[in-house]
């Protein structure tokens, strides 16, 4: 694409375009390398439908496993109560 030369000073100082431009500095240590390589790999796994998909199941059994205990305390109080008319 071809930019006029009056308009590619002010293209050049977008804010918004300077983050694309901009390029990473190359690690100084392996140590900078490995955390650099860790938080690409991180920032895969949490976009992974499968890892979301995972996640969200989780919840769901969570939800379930309060809503059915609740439910449980419920019916042993209802049927204690009970039994204690019965005496």
């Amino acid at each position: 694409m071809h930019v006029p030369p009056q308009l590619a000073g002010k293209f050049r100082q977008a804010p918004e375009m300077e983050h694309r431009r901009r390029r990473r500095e190359p690690p100084k240590t392996i140590e900078d390398a490995r955390a650099i390589v860790q938080a690409i790999a991180k920032r895969q796994v949490e976009n992974d439908r499968w890892v979301k998909m995972w996640r969200f199941c989780k919840q769901v059994v969570y939800l379930f496993a309060l809503v059915g205990a609740y439910l449980l305390y419920y019916l042993i109080g209802t049927i204690n109560e009970a039994l204690s008319l019965l005496n």
